[in-house]
């Protein structure tokens, strides 16, 4: 795992797949601002990296928030992608993020109407996160008829460990009887 974590921070590329898909999202939604969920802070960072030569893309962490001129603070970046649901004044339209990556920490207790388009980077772990990253956008005072939702489904791969995984549990349960 710690071999795996290294070649990801050494990779300057980023996340090439998802951000190729955020790419497509953005182009079929040209006006919308898009928030794009991930449990985890490494996948906003490296799909950040795959997506730096697009503007108004910010991220937001636990700790963190980033726009492509450096690091700003949780408000400013909620006043530029949400203005209305901050009750704040829309910023000038050269600083409004019209992509805002972020973990979970968005997933509860934040306004963010402003958003039509929501994109799980991931497969959240419970059904009631997934609809809690939804019910952040699904507000009353949305300028949205609708908001569209995206899901990325995990590689192969992971399914074939994920189900190994669950294999490995159910022969440790027989095993322990």
């Amino acid at each position: 795992v710690r071999a795996l974590l290294a070649r990801q921070k050494s990779d300057r590329r980023g996340d090439t797949a998802r951000a190729a898909a955020l790419r497509s999202i953005l182009s079929a939604h040209p006006e919308t601002p898009v928030v794009a969920f991930t449990q985890f802070a490494e996948t906003v960072r490296a799909v950040q990296r795959a997506l730096a030569d697009i503007a108004r893309v910010g991220a937001l962490t636990g700790k963190h928030g980033w726009i492509a001129s450096g690091p700003i603070t949780r408000q400013d970046v909620l006043a530029h992608f949400a203005p209305v649901a901050q009750g704040r004044p829309p910023p000038p339209s050269h600083q409004r993020i019209r992509l805002l990556l972020t973990t979970d920490l968005l997933a509860e207790g934040v306004n963010l109407q402003d958003a039509g388009v929501v994109v799980h980077l991931d497969v959240p772990w419970t059904d009631a996160l997934r609809r809690q990253r939804v019910g952040r956008c699904v507000r009353v005072g949305s300028p949205h008829a609708e908001v569209v939702v995206y899901a990325f489904q995990p590689p192969a791969d992971v399914e074939a460990v994920l189900r190994l995984h669950a294999r490995l549990h159910r022969k440790a349960r027989l095993a322990s009887r």
